[in-house]
């Protein structure tokens, strides 16, 4: 599981650094906020209690984040998103609106973080005909924001790519994730991967930990990424220099989070989380050196 994780992105990256030193490795960044209008209605995904009631308001906006890289004539997208998860037919239609060769299946990657709290994934599935309130109902314009959004933030980051250094590290962290089937299996690895401007300058920084961010229950209505979102948010102003922070979960399973705040809502326990992790992240982030290969 934890070989399965740690290909699932950074594989793309290392993939540049077998190829010797024909070319820079090239780089870009962009973001864009993945919340739809309200007017919409749509529900909130990860707990069939709701019955697809729409969302009562935004609590905090949740993002997409595009990482393009490219060396050698080869491109990879990495795009992180504060969502669910995405049903299969999202990835062709943002392919088919890009309208480019460079572009496929397989050179475009989405890490959704399993936001509780963000959009149901099945109101964005074009195949679901079955009108289930327990699994969420098809929206049409719902699907036609987040691809069309999607595609706008891949166009926006694969312009003026700028040459990068790279590097990534990775520590244990005790006491902050579980195994919420009582097995004994407990990832406890936080990996960043560090993407510098060719100066020095912070570009972005990608942050791998797992755990289902069930902090907030079907009781909570409002928009929301989550303790991914705010672990992003403090990463970013920690670091500053407009650096991107993009957070991914990977093969998450039955690693579920441990919220040591005991007071508050279920947003402010989520807020803490983030700000914990964001601070281990950085400590990871300061550590590590990039390299140009």
């Amino acid at each position: 599981m934890r070989e399965l994780k740690i290909g699932i992105a950074f594989c793309i990256l290392s993939l540049f650094s077998v190829t010797g030193f024909a070319e820079q490795i090239r780089a870009n960044v962009a973001e864009a906020i993945l919340t739809p209008p309200l007017e919409i209605g749509y529900t909130l995904g990860g707990y069939g209690a709701r019955i697809s009631k729409p969302a009562a308001g935004v609590h905090d906006n949740i993002k997409a984040k595009a990482l393009v890289v490219e060396k050698d004539n080869k491109k990879y997208a990495i795009i992180t998103l504060d969502i669910l998860g995405l049903p299969p037919n999202v990835k062709p239609q943002v392919i088919e609106r890009l309208n480019k060769e460079d572009w496929t299946e397989e050179n475009i990657m989405f890490l959704p973080s399993h936001s509780h709290t963000s959009l149901e994934m099945f109101a964005l599935n074009d195949k679901n005909i079955f009108g289930m309130p327990q699994i969420g109902i098809f929206q049409p314009e719902l699907l036609e924001f987040v691809v069309q959004t999607l595609t706008d933030l891949i166009i926006l980051a694969d312009k003026d790519l700028q040459p990068v250094k790279i590097g990534t590290n990775r520590k244990q962290i005790e006491g902050m994730n579980r195994n919420r089937r009582g097995e004994p299996f407990i990832d406890k690895y936080l990996t960043v991967t560090r993407i510098d401007h060719f100066d020095g300058k912070p570009m972005a920084a990608m942050v791998n930990w797992t755990g289902h961010p069930t902090i907030m229950d079907d009781d909570d209505m409002y928009v929301s990424g989550g303790w991914p979102g705010y672990l992003q948010r403090e990463l970013e102003a920690w670091i500053g220099e407009d650096v991107v922070a993009m957070y991914f979960n990977g093969a998450e399973g039955d690693q579920s989070v441990v919220s040591r705040s005991s007071a508050g809502s279920h947003y402010e326990k989520a807020e803490n989380y983030g700000r914990e992790m964001a601070i281990k992240a950085l400590g990871v982030y300061n550590n590590i050196k990039t390299s140009e290969n």
